[in-house]
């Protein structure tokens, strides 16, 4: 990616690239503040309401792996239009009601916000070099994080006022003017993709060797990835029932809008520790800052699972989103340093694809080995979650250390 010459993108360039993350925060912070009132409101559906959390995730699967293979045809531009447009399909539990339309609309959403998993770091990887792509993958998780408050209060405000979820949907209306602003901002393409492009068209021959876009080692982290999401995603899945439900049964018997206020904390935290991802998280850690926000998110749930009030909770929610935001960044960069940095798109694309379903899966593996060996125990996913996430810290300083010696052999530096 060196060999190639990037542009300057001025302001709204920069504005329009992080509208990806806004985006992808919409579909995936919505609901967070309201499970517990869905759960109240359809006992029925138990486990289906916690994949409310995560069918988009799942969703969003299908077009991480379809990236690759439609830039041939489409832009990515043109690829995140489509998804914005698609995720608007989640304004439609905001006028009719019923847990089939909420459930299927939520999978649609996931299908818009599939585009945005990738594009949100491989944009950034695509647009800016050194410090300015640190900054910017910095930026990146504190504006979402920020949007991701904004969206958390407001649904969760909204939800204990009405005494239902469904006005809180009305928040699927940003999507206008970020579409908007996408249309007139953000550059048709950019060296890189014109260059994977001209790639990918170009006549095979038989006797050339094409660069390898994954090795082992990258198959090694995306394949963490689905594991350590499984236990880490407990959080987002958990934290507001474990809120909401009666302290008798284990809970902490507070509304909606505290356990909006828990979430919010926790995007609150990531904000701060995106502003500093660059010259600090990054700077300091290099290419060992995934495993060290593995390690911080572990404490983070430790405590979150200890509390036995609302404020010991917040400050799980802190630690836990200090560390997940420091993982978030440091694997979009670690990742194409492992592979063909050229095909950071790809690369993140797949790694999203492969992470999306072990986020979905946090809702089934996780809970039903929880439910097996801890039946009773409303906080049980977390008991086994954090030894998970400890085990996970190690295998990570591992495979951080074997990256780091192939981007000292390889001249990358981040």
């Amino acid at each position: 990616m060196n060999e190639l010459q990037k542009p300057k993108y001025g302001v709204m360039v920069k504005v329009a690239v992080l509208t990806i993350i806004v985006s992808q925060y919409l579909v995936g912070c919505l609901t967070s503040p309201l499970l517990g009132q869905i759960n109240a409101m359809y006992p029925q559906y138990p486990t289906l309401v916690k994949q409310l959390e995560t069918i988009p995730t799942l969703a969003a699967i299908i077009p991480c792996l379809l990236i690759g293979p439609l830039n041939k045809y489409m832009t990515k531009k043109n690829m995140l239009i489509l998804g914005n447009v698609l995720a608007l399909f989640q304004i439609f539990p905001a006028f009719i009601s019923g847990f089939p339309i909420l459930y299927a609309c939520r999978f649609l959403a996931g299908l818009g916000s599939g585009f945005m998993y990738s594009f949100a770091a491989s944009f950034i990887v695509d647009m800016f070099d050194g410090k300015e792509q640190n900054n910017m993958m910095g930026m990146r998780s504190a504006v979402g994080a920020i949007a991701g408050v904004i969206i958390l209060q407001l649904s969760g405000i909204w939800a204990t006022q009405t005494g239902n979820y469904q006005k809180s949907f009305l928040l699927t209306l940003i999507y206008v003017p970020i579409i908007v602003i996408v249309i007139i901002f953000m550059p048709k393409t950019t060296p890189v993709e014109e260059a994977e492009r001209a790639l990918m068209r170009a006549p095979k021959d038989g006797k050339a060797e094409k660069p390898k876009d994954f090795t082992s080692l990258t198959w090694g982290l995306i394949i963490m990835a689905v594991i350590n999401i499984m236990f880490a995603n407990t959080f987002m899945t958990n934290a507001a029932i474990v809120v909401y439900t009666d302290p008798a049964q284990g809970g902490l018997g507070m509304t909606p809008a505290v356990a909006g206020n828990v979430m919010s904390l926790f995007s609150v935290a990531m904000a701060v520790s995106g502003f500093i991802f660059g010259p600090f998280w990054q700077g300091k850690f290099k290419n060992y800052t995934t495993a060290v926000g593995v390690c911080i998110a572990t404490v983070g749930l430790l405590i979150s699972y200890l509390a036995g009030n609302i404020t010991v909770m917040f400050i799980g929610a802190i630690v836990f989103g200090f560390g997940f935001q420091v993982y978030n960044g440091g694997i979009c960069l670690l990742l194409p340093i492992t592979g063909r940095p050229e095909a950071a798109t790809r690369i993140i694309g797949i790694f999203f694809a492969f992470q999306n379903a072990g986020t979905f899966l946090a809702s089934l593996v996780t809970p039903a080995i929880a439910n097996a060996l801890f039946p009773e125990a409303l906080k049980r996913d977390w008991m086994i979650a954090i030894p998970g996430l400890a085990v996970c810290t190690v295998i990570y300083f591992i495979l951080s250390k074997k990256a780091d010696k192939r981007a000292k052999e390889l001249g990358y530096t981040k």
